[in-house]
């Protein structure tokens, strides 16, 4: 496959910067749908997420702005929702930005996450990878039904206290507006690459379904 024009690369950078909303930016609160699902509107579109099995969302965490939505999901106590299955087995910290429009380029869902991977790959969209100021390392991407998974290692900053340095992110699209998934675990109980990616495969198949979009 040909590498994705550097033109475009740049304005696909820019697009999913904009999807990643800090969750710190909240302008409004927004109640729960269900008890473990959400429902934001971002650009005239509805998108629902639902976390994986055995996680919940933090209804505080729910917020939008001019750029997006963002949440963050994690251990069902924590967020003071009342869980309705077994917690899995590792502890960690997903995020879920929304942005204001669909994935950029040509083509399907599947064509437009492919040149996305190629310009991950290109080592055209370090800054996105990234988390805070920091500079991220690409270990490795995955293509998997139109979703690009990313895992990165980022030794110069902390999304919070206790983060370990790697970890994976996702991209893809519902209802038309572009997610940005991410998974973090706990440097005193890394629990390995695999199971964080599982999770984050689980996250990603949750918001599928919650919209529709499941095969």
């Amino acid at each position: 496959m040909p590498i994705f024009e550097r033109a475009a690369a740049l304005a696909l950078i820019g697009l999913l910067a904009a999807c990643d909303v800090p969750v710190e930016e909240a302008r409004a609160p927004l109640p729960l749908v269900e008890a473990e699902t959400v429902e934001v509107e971002v650009g005239g579109r509805s998108v629902r997420l639902a976390p994986p099995e055995g996680l919940c969302i933090d209804p505080a965490s729910v917020s939008v702005s001019d750029r997006g939505a963002a949440l963050l999901a994690g251990d069902c106590e924590a967020a003071g929702v009342v869980r309705v299955s077994q917690a899995p087995p590792i502890a960690s910290v997903l995020t879920a930005s929304i942005g204001a429009a669909p994935l950029p380029g040509e083509g399907g869902v599947d064509r437009r996450a492919e040149a996305l991977e190629e310009a991950l790959q290109a080592g055209l969209a370090d800054a996105l990878l990234a988390e805070a100021d920091g500079v991220a390392r690409l270990i490795e991407t995955r293509l998997i039904d139109g979703t690009v998974y990313a895992l990165l290692e980022d030794g110069t900053a902390q999304a919070f206290a206790g983060a370990a340095p790697r970890y994976w992110r996702a991209v893809g699209e519902e209802n038309g507006r572009m997610i940005l998934l991410t998974v973090r675990g706990l440097e005193g109980a890394w629990p390995g690459e695999g199971p964080l990616f599982d999770q984050l495969a689980a996250f990603r198949a949750a918001i599928a379904r919650a919209n529709g979009s499941a095969a």
